[in-house]
């Protein structure tokens, strides 16, 4: 790899003696890494500055060419990567010139490449911080010349084509629209490319130039001088236009799809997508050309799975970097490729989902609450206390504008002061779940809750008898319940469409203390400590764990009678409590599920379709048809025959991005 970079250095950069374009426009760059100058009466532009080693030999060009390096009055970039701005702080120093650049490509020149999306800090280069930062349409004017900005975002986020009209020509010097092997394309990079591609389509050049003089000949030309070339221009975008839409295309091969939604199975199916969406479900046919093809002969793809209940920003008391982001790959790992946290400190969550959205992180798509409202005196972060409704419509409001996905109200919350929030939540468009016990889960659902998480309500007004007030009450509970109010609160989610959230792990961890928990080693060290001293029940006897487990049946008997009388189900795990391993634990809830009687086909629906639509995206992601959001697994077991087969995974993709296990 070292080599192959020194050999990429040597044939870009190569010496090249300066020479004239066109009346007052000159080539003082390398062999393949172009410099551009632009000459009028009032000073000079330069277009790119190639390698940091590139610089002196731009310099030396502008000076072969009889003009002074002061005079540069402007220093253009296409964008920020150290091929075309590492060579122009040397640049800026030698001239005092204004260095201008797209907006949205300052923070990666301020950087010096580090923390490159693609190629983290693999290409680093000295950092500068512009001078002045364009939008498209944006212009710089010297001497009567006039240069246009266009945005042609993709191969960087704000890399810039730059048009002038020089000796009677329209010319263009375009950024880059290549798609480096190396990059994963997000679903923003991916429209990225394709406005890119409006505004190339959109030009009309005489003469075409770029930042690589590969894209527009520059060896042939340099024998010819002739840059008059409008039909290379269009060659050349429709060729790279063409390379995305190969690069962006994938076929999964013969494949059994299982599509999310309880439809059969079909066998014999070929799955295309194309730029991070399912173009087509077609019948078996031969690969095709220019796509890269996934053989699932003999397996089986469903949709990528939603962990309803993950509260992924909550690992420590503020986000930590060190065990959310391993956390984030852990689960796109077991297939998770979507997540919704049912409460966290909303400015960390609101961050974090913007950085997962724009690729900065690798991680599922992140669904959030902000911090949950309380009534009580609980308020470690991510709660909030309120008190009256003011406050509770103060938070919601403050919540909507910070731009939260749903609002969750907590167990001590009063029935006045729940249906308030939602009563505030729904006039924001913001659903309302609830982890409700001071008001019940028949009382929320009157009330329009949209969900209720966990397995159950736990309120004394389902159980007869006495409840003890601790958490081993929960055993309790299950062998007091009062069929008829368990009865009368199943009626009320149906009929007002409640989704339940069971999160069966939460309870199962606490019944069974620390053993029997599968693939803890995936998670650090710190956390699997945190989880030792923060255990919910580590205090339990032997006889209380004993006891709670054999009420463990009638927990899952719950679960059967919601299912089997109409209660829309999700599955959520509650990682990171205790024990509760990210990624890992949404097969483990999948297989409590299917320990309660639900049949693989719903657990699967429940895990994907159901969540997608609680989360009202059902449009977007969620099942396997097209016009989705390709998040997809591919496995080389049927989960219809067991779901503990969904662990069987080949092949996790995520908006067309195809991610191994070993990732």
């Amino acid at each position: 790899m070292i080599l192959a970079a020194l050999l990429f250095a040597i044939t870009w950069n190569d010496p090249v003696e300066p020479f004239r374009i066109t009346d007052n426009l000159y080539y003082v760059g390398a062999s393949d890494l172009t410099s551009f100058l632009i000459t009028t009466p009032e000073g000079h532009i330069v277009i790119d500055g190639g390698f940091e080693s590139t610089a002196p030999m731009i310099l030396a060009n502008i000076r072969k060419l009889g003009f002074r390096v002061e005079d540069v009055k402007f220093i253009l970039n296409s964008h920020a990567h150290y091929d075309h701005a590492g060579g122009i702080p040397a640049l800026k120093k030698a001239t005092g010139a204004t260095f201008v650049a797209g907006r949205r490509d300052a923070p990666q020149l301020a950087r010096g490449g580090l923390g490159d999306p693609h190629f983290g800090d693999k290409y680093p280069f000295p950092p500068i911080v512009p001078d002045r930062l364009v939008d498209d349409d944006d212009t710089v004017t010297l001497g009567g010349i006039t240069v246009v900005a266009h945005a042609t975002p993709g191969h960087t986020p704000g890399c810039t084509t730059w048009t002038a009209t020089l000796g009677g020509h329209e010319v263009v010097f375009v950024g880059s629209p290549s798609v480096p092997s190396e990059y994963k394309l997000t679903p923003r990079q991916i429209d990225d490319y394709r406005a890119q591609f409006r505004t190339l389509h959109a030009l009309h050049p005489d003469i075409f130039l770029g930042s690589h003089g590969s894209f527009f000949g520059l060896a042939e030309k340099m024998k010819t001088h002739n840059f008059v070339d409008p039909g290379g221009y269009r060659a050349f975008v429709d060729a790279m236009e063409a390379a995305f839409v190969r690069r962006t295309t994938i076929v999964i091969h013969n494949a059994t799809v299982i599509d999310g939604t309880g439809a059969p199975p079909r066998p014999n199916a070929d799955i295309v997508i194309r730029e991070g969406r399912i173009a087509s479900i077609e019948a078996t046919k031969a690969p095709r050309e220019g796509a890269s093809v996934i053989d699932a002969t003999g397996k089986y793809v469903i949709p990528g799975l939603i962990d309803m209940h993950a509260h992924v920003v909550g690992l420590e008391p503020r986000f930590n970097r060190k065990t959310t982001l391993p956390f984030l790959r852990t689960l796109l790992r077991f297939g998770v490729t979507t997540v919704r946290d049912p409460g966290a400190i909303t400015s960390d969550a609101i961050v974090l989902r913007r950085m997962l959205q724009d690729g900065e992180v690798e991680g599922p798509r992140l669904f959030t609450a902000g911090r949950i409202l309380n009534s009580s005196n609980f308020n470690p972060e991510p709660f909030v206390i309120v008190r009256d409704e003011a406050q509770v419509r103060d938070e919601i409001r403050w919540q909507a504008k910070a731009g939260v996905d749903v609002i969750k109200v907590y167990s001590s919350m009063p029935p006045n002061l729940v249906a308030v929030a939602i009563d505030e939540a729904h006039k924001h468009g913001l659903p309302v779940i609830g982890h409700v016990h001071r008001t019940t889960w028949t009382e929320a659902a009157r009330m329009g809750i949209d969900g209720v998480e966990h397995a159950a309500p736990w309120s004394d007004a389902y159980a007869t008898g006495e409840v003890p007030n601790s958490l081993f009450g929960r055993a309790y509970w299950l062998e007091h319940l009062d069929a008829k109010a368990i009865d009368e609160m199943i009626d009320s989610l149906v009929e007002h469409h409640v989704v339940v959230d069971p999160t069966l792990m939460a309870m199962r961890t606490k019944f069974w203390g620390d053993v029997e928990h599968n693939e803890v080693e995936l998670v650090p060290e710190s956390v699997r400590k945190k989880w030792t001293d923060e255990s919910f029940t580590k205090d339990w006897t032997p006889e209380q764990y004993a006891a709670a487990k054999k009420s463990w049946p009638l927990l899952l008997a719950l679960e059967k009678k919601m299912f089997d009388r109409g209660v829309e189900m999700v599955v959520g795990t509650d990682t990171p409590t205790p024990w509760i391993v990210p990624g890992a634990s949404v097969h483990d809830e999948m297989t409590l599920l299917s320990d309660a009687g639900i049949p693989p086909p719903a657990i699967l629906r429940m895990a994907t379709f159901n969540a997608a639509r609680a989360l009202r995206s059902e449009k977007e992601f969620g099942s396997i048809r097209a016009g989705l959001r390709a998040d997809l697994v591919v496995l080389s077991k049927n989960p219809l025959e067991s779901i503990a087969n969904t662990r069987a995974i080949d092949v996790v993709i995520q908006n067309g991005i195809v991610l191994t296990r070993s990732q």
